[in-house]
């Protein structure tokens, strides 16, 4: 009799049935005093107790800077910075100015004379100069007010002071929104690899910032989902802010080996020679992933040209950490050589228990995930070098993913991939192309439609032109006046290194 030769024990499928395990656990039954529920219904019956929200961070911060336009704001902040973005942060201190009081009592007590002074105050004060970022002021004030009293701000008056916007004469032109193709991130690829002589911190960041922009157009994600884009708190002594998570300076959004991204090893059923890699992302840091939680899966497969195979970029990091908890999978012939063993048709490769929460993305040679700003600005670098007119963002990417999505794929599937609710029309209000992807004179003429061209036109690389200056020639940086503020500075330096100074307790 032949022995039975069992399959090894799966050490992700142990760590699931102790999981299920220990939720099916019973619940322990908490012990209320005598008339605790009494209590509560009585407390919240009280017209004025009002739960706080949970704000995501970028609420936290828009509320800040309009209740910093909105107090007085800026006395402990010293001299020396206040030269620098805080001099128009500075200069709009509304209840100051006005002689209003408490800034608190102003808002609980707002009417909508208040709100348009403000507007008014704002529109005097500040370098607002388009009619949508006032109106953007406006919703952050009413934010603010809202969290003040517990309530929405009045209909009416919101009406009222839209209209009053209306009649400062703002400017309502939008910004063009561009959307990169395929031909551009080619582009954007062979000026990191070819042309770009920036030296990074470690040449691990070159591989992984590669490997970003591919993840960004093969999915259509947010820089949040990927990288840590989360603003660090300013320390602030005299901020008013009384939320909990205004604190919280945790990392949000990075990707890790564990529970994000699987490398699996496939049977090809056009290809009986080898098995092929493939590789599962699940981003599941998403736009309001708190209170809706959508993740959603994505597959790469292996792409012929290594400057577009996520799998390569992502193998190459993975062999570089010694993330592969299989001996054997050292050199990246073994790993694209794995071969599937019995009767199955996947086999996961898996990874080390000490690489399971460990960011892919990460800053250095920490364990830190990468910072937004290490994505940003490598990226507007590449644009300058390639000569690209506009200026690349990471949205440029999620344009150019939905657009090619909504042209080959469902409505349904394109939410899916945008991480949109369904017939929400967010598609067609804020992602689709403003050039229309469609030959409209050949089809009024009846002629064959010219797509090639038409591509062409609608995609950022078209007033590529790589001979373009990176960097402003000499003369004219001469020609330009001196900046007053930086002429100001440099003259107070000059007065303190004049001078003869003592360290207190010292002989010096």
């Amino acid at each position: 009799m032949v022995p039975r030769r069992n399959a090894p024990v799966d050490p992700q499928l142990l760590r699931r049935l102790h999981n299920r395990v220990e939720r099916r656990q019973p619940k322990p039954k908490t012990k209320r005093p005598a008339g605790y529920y009494k209590s509560l219904k009585d407390k919240h019956d009280d017209p004025t107790t009002v739960i706080k929200n949970k704000y995501a961070p970028a609420t936290i911060d828009n509320l800040g800077g309009i209740r910093g336009k909105f107090k007085r704001q800026g006395n402990n902040i010293p001299k020396s910075r206040r030269w620098s973005g805080y001099r128009y942060y500075l200069s709009i201190r509304f209840c100051h100015d006005q002689h209003l009081g408490d800034w608190r009592s102003v808002i609980r007590d707002c009417s909508r004379g208040t709100t348009i002074s403000f507007i008014q105050h704002m529109y005097d004060e500040d370098r607002v100069k388009k009619r949508g970022a006032m109106s953007q002021y406006r919703a952050q004030f009413g934010m603010l007010y809202n969290k003040e009293n517990g309530r929405l701000m009045d209909s009416n008056d919101r009406k009222e002071v839209l209209k009053f916007i209306d009649t400062l004469g703002l400017d309502r032109t939008v910004k063009s929104k561009p959307v990169l193709g395929v031909d551009d991130l080619l582009l954007l690829l062979n000026c990191h690899w070819a042309r770009d002589k920036s030296v990074y911190p470690t040449e691990r960041h070159r591989v992984q910032f590669a490997l970003i922009l591919l993840l960004l157009f093969g999915t259509g994600c947010r820089p949040a989902e990927l990288v840590d884009a989360k603003r660090k708190r300013r320390d602030n002594p005299s901020s008013d802010d009384d939320s909990p998570s205004s604190n919280d300076d945790s990392p949000e959004g990075d990707v890790d080996m564990g529970g994000d991204v699987r490398l699996l090893v496939v049977h090809d059923p056009d290809n009986s020679v080898r098995d092929v890699l493939a590789m599962e992302v699940k981003l599941s840091h998403h736009k309001g992933h708190n209170k809706r939680p959508k993740p959603t899966i994505f597959f790469f497969t292996e792409v012929d040209d290594p400057i577009f195979c996520a799998i390569t970029h992502f193998v190459s990091l993975a062999l570089a950490d010694d993330a592969f908890e299989a001996p054997s999978l050292s050199t990246p012939k073994r790993v694209f050589e794995h071969k599937i063993r019995g009767p199955v048709n996947c086999t996961e490769l898996h990874w080390k228990e000490e690489m399971l929460k460990t960011p892919i993305f990460r800053r250095d040679d920490s364990e830190a995930a990468l910072p937004y700003n290490q994505l940003r600005d490598p990226l507007n670098r590449l644009g300058k070098i390639s000569g690209i007119k506009e200026k690349p963002t990471s949205y440029c990417f999620r344009r150019g993913t939905a657009n090619v999505v909504d042209h080959a794929a469902t409505d349904a599937v394109r939410d899916q991939v945008m991480r949109h609710n369904a017939n929400s029309a967010l598609h067609n209000g804020h992602y689709a192309n403003e050039k229309v992807r469609f030959d409209v004179q050949s089809a009024g003429l009846g002629r064959p439609s010219v797509d090639g061209v038409l591509r062409m036109l609608t995609h950022m690389s078209l007033m590529c032109d790589p001979r373009a200056p990176v960097h402003v020639p000499d003369e004219y940086l001469a020609a330009l006046p001196s900046d007053p503020i930086i002429t100001a500075l440099e003259q107070e330096r000059e007065q303190l290194k004049a001078g003869a100074y003592r360290i207190q307790g010292t002989s010096i």
